[in-house]
């Protein structure tokens, strides 16, 4: 049987000085907003804009990203949480951003932005959109450096196995020097029970003063089998051990400590941060080319319109695949993403036609 599927634990950090420590998602978010400064700065030089406007619109962008994104997601998917304890609301390193309230915080920011600077609004979204599905991109490349947001199960033999969450548990309940996750080789598959058909070799190893076996035998019936039992360790961890099976491990002492190794059933995903990140690149790159075979001239406002019925097509496709964010979710027949990206679409094709019809007005006008 071939082994197609992927296990993901990449670590979240790139590195840390003391108590500083550098994110992928950080950096990646980061890297979205310093490119799109430069992408726009080339929209502005192509059309003879004044740079200090671009500056301008970069703090209302970074702005309204991080407030919009925070906000969307304690009023849309943990309302009863935050507004109990709307301090929690500040707390964003805890997690918890949603695109959607990004969405709604840029489009008011940018209409403040076109009040103060007289700027046209329509002519500012049709260039923001173009860098904003780049950073979507990137964003979603953050998620999956995470291992969050993830899909449902795949139901076959391929997609991502994320183990972050179960490798995080087990270093709470053991002081551990090391941890690794990996596929068996087909010799020690034969041994495996029959419906173990996704299989997930995991090893320990301990510090050299680790040698009290008997300790770690008893946490590892009792704590690490309990994590393993489905169906929650299914949900939670994306690993688990049938409850019909004995739960069995090898041990052995050295001495560069005690090292520990098992297999396990596991659970592969869909990986929907890939899909999204893929979808948003594709779109970037067709506005960016529309905008370019334009001479830096849309229609106005034809790119905002593209932008929001794709992005947001996209967004309600990549749902059905995705795993519920939040306990109400369950059972419905739309989710709360798919529910908020429907009135995107619908906004993104009233105003492609609302443009086109000014368009005609115009070349009317211009002929007469």
């Amino acid at each position: 049987m071939v082994l197609n599927y992927v296990i993901w634990n990449p670590d979240p950090e790139i590195f840390s000085i003391g108590s500083l420590a550098v994110r992928w998602y950080g950096l990646l978010f980061a890297l979205s907003f310093v490119l799109g400064y430069i992408i726009m700065q080339q929209f502005f030089n192509k059309e003879g804009v004044p740079l200090k406007l671009l500056d301008k619109l970069a703090t209302y962008m970074v702005i309204s990203t991080i407030i919009g994104a925070r906000l969307g997601h304690c009023l849309f998917y943990e309302p009863d949480k935050y507004l109990s304890n709307p301090i929690d609301i500040l707390k964003i390193w805890e997690g918890g951003l949603a695109s959607h309230g990004a969405a709604l915080g840029i489009l008011l920011a940018l209409y403040l932005f076109s009040r103060k600077t007289k700027k046209p609004y329509f002519w500012t979204v049709d260039r923001i959109v173009i860098v904003v599905a780049l950073a979507g991109f990137f964003i979603r490349a953050g998620n999956l450096m995470n291992s969050e947001i993830y899909g449902d199960e795949t139901k076959k033999n391929y997609g991502f196995v994320y183990v972050r969450d179960f490798d995080e548990n087990l270093k709470s309940i053991f002081n551990l020097e090391k941890t690794d996750y990996n596929k068996p080789d087909k010799f020690s598959q034969k041994s495996l029970p029959e419906d173990i058909i996704h299989p997930v070799n995991i090893y320990m190893e301990f510090p050299s003063r680790v040698t009290d076996t008997n300790t770690i035998a008893l946490a590892m019936q009792r704590n690490v089998r309990w994590m393993l039992s489905p169906p929650q360790a299914i949900h939670l961890y994306n690993l688990y051990w049938p409850e019909t099976q004995s739960f069995e491990y090898n041990m052995q002492t050295a001495p560069t400590g005690t090292q520990l190794d098992f297999t396990v059933a596991s659970v592969p995903r869909h990986p929907t941060q890939i899909y999204e990140a893929l979808a948003y690149l594709l779109i970037f790159l067709l506005l960016l080319g529309f905008y370019y075979m334009k001479n830096g001239k849309p229609v106005r406002g034809v790119l905002f319109a593209w932008f929001l019925i794709l992005i947001f097509t996209a967004r309600f496709i990549i749902e059905y695949f995705k795993m519920p964010q939040v306990a109400f979710e369950e059972g419905m027949t739309l989710n709360m993403g798919q529910w908020l990206s429907i009135p995107f679409v619908l906004a993104g094709v009233i105003i492609l036609f609302y443009s086109y019809h000014l368009n005609k007005k115009d070349i009317g006008k211009i002929n007469n």
